[in-house]
């Protein structure tokens, strides 16, 4: 009785069947053969735990291209491109509104969209008859310039005149002079022939040959020559203290006219400023009247993006926004935010010492990204990083900048990429094996440890076509 209970006991309470008891076992209990797995599926198990195995071999070897993820929008490259908005210049009612002014409107640069005009108009009209009166006390001013002009010019005239007559009466004097040292050496060359003849006929009347009379007369005619001599003398040294007295009335007379000149152009230059001084008033006036009416101009090409004001005399205050306008660029940029501990590797190089390139996912553009093979990405665009901020946004992003890739098929238009578009961007970094890139994910670590400093943009990035 014992043996037969414990051969019919459950197959949990056995330790070892072997076949024969297995088979014993299920002609005892008949629904156990239900409990077992058919021959194909155990082969089928073996197939797949196999190859199983060799998946996760070969995954572990396989390349991966890593790649540094982050969103943004497209946006103008150049900052005076981008999204703006269109200030009041003064405080004043909106008038003169154009009719073509609506939003969505193409506008150029430097159309007028409307005006902004002060409210008070009785200082318009003050403003007016200050400056008539400015404008005839510059008239009253620019007479008197230029009579003051003309004395200048009149005074350096007899300045010039006395210079030439003053030139010409010295060489009066100088030619009297000379005339007169000729004169003396004439009286000179008479007395000294007079005082040869008086010794001679001295002797002649010693020698008792001459006449008392012709010795006498002799001494009358030496004495007439000496008398000649000094008289000549005397006319030489008037006509050198005339030319002396010429050239000191030339210089005075010079002097004179010098300082009337200097006084005239004084007073002149006095008068200018005075002119000067009403014309900045006119000036200062005009600017005031310009200020009470201001127009409101476009300030580049684009499109009017959203009007913050309307027609119908709306009064606004200076510096209130009164429109968003959207510039008309075809240089367009994407800006994404990666990382932090990404944005080192962002910056650098790849290997070869090129741009680091990114692929783009445009939002409206139907694409398919495969994160580590770009090559079988479907509907993305090329790009390559461009600009990565030196610092963060606040939160730990940093902003990059992504143009155009030369080397691929150009972005959409910009009239169908607008600024504004979401767009998702992979920057393409290294290729490592799959098993490396999930090692680093569970681990969290950088996807490149970088050996050396990141050099400057300046140095690293393309600026690409502008």
């Amino acid at each position: 009785m014992t043996s037969s209970n414990s051969s019919t006991a459950p197959p949990s309470l056995a330790v070892a069947l072997t076949p024969s008891d297995r088979y014993a076992l299920e002609r005892t209990f008949p629904a156990l053969r239900l409990t077992h797995s058919s021959i194909l599926a155990r082969r089928i198990a073996r197939v797949l735990l196999f190859v199983l195995i060799l998946s996760l071999i070969a995954m572990f070897a396989a390349p991966w291209q890593q790649t540094a993820a982050g969103k943004g929008q497209v946006v103008a490259f150049d900052s005076n491109q981008r999204h703006q908005d269109v200030d009041a210049p003064i405080s004043g009612r909106i008038v003169n509104w154009q009719p073509t002014l609506i939003e969505g409107a193409m506008v150029k640069e430097g159309e007028r969209l409307f005006d902004i005009e002060v409210i008070d108009t009785d200082i318009r009209t003050q403003m007016g008859l200050q400056l008539a009166a400015t404008q005839r006390k510059l008239e009253a001013d620019r007479t008197i310039v230029n009579a003051y002009f003309e004395n200048v010019l009149a005074f350096k005239d007899v300045k010039e005149q006395i210079i030439l007559a003053g030139g010409e009466f010295i060489k009066v004097a100088e030619q009297k002079f000379k005339a007169e040292e000729e004169g003396l050496k004439g009286a000179l060359a008479a007395a000294e022939q007079s005082e040869k003849d008086r010794v001679r006929r001295k002797e002649l009347l010693d020698q008792k040959v001459g006449s008392q009379f012709d010795w006498e007369r002799a001494v009358r005619q030496a004495d007439e020559a000496n008398a000649k001599v000094e008289q000549a003398r005397s006319y030489v040294k008037a006509a050198a203290n005339e030319l002396v007295g010429k050239k000191a009335e030339l210089v005075a007379k010079t002097r004179e006219a010098q300082a009337k000149i200097d006084s005239s152009t004084a007073v002149y230059e006095k008068s200018k400023g005075d002119f000067a001084a009403t014309e900045k008033e006119i000036a200062d006036i005009n600017a005031k009247l310009t200020m009470q009416k201001q127009p409101v101009v476009a300030p580049q090409d684009g499109y009017i993006f959203k009007l913050k004001v309307s027609q119908g005399g709306q009064i606004v205050s200076q510096g209130s926004s009164l429109l968003e306008l959207v510039p008309s660029s075809p240089d367009r940029a994407v800006a994404i935010k990666v990382d932090g501990n990404d944005a080192p590797l962002v910056s650098s190089k790849d290997p070869a010492g090129r741009p680091r390139k990114v692929r783009l996912q445009f939002e409206g553009w139907p694409a398919v990204q495969f994160s580590g093979w770009p090559s079988a990405a479907v509907g993305t665009f090329g790009g390559i990083v461009s600009v990565v901020d030196s610092t963060d946004d606040g939160q730990g992003k940093f902003r990059v900048l992504i143009l155009p890739d030369p080397d691929e098929a150009p972005w959409p238009n910009e009239m169908i990429l607008r600024q504004g578009v979401r767009a998702n961007g992979w920057v393409l970094l290294n290729e490592v094996p799959l098993g490396w890139e999930i090692w680093r994910q569970m681990n969290g670590f950088p996807p490149v440890v970088a050996m050396d400093e990141p050099k400057k943009d300046g140095e690293k990035l393309l600026r690409g076509k502008k």
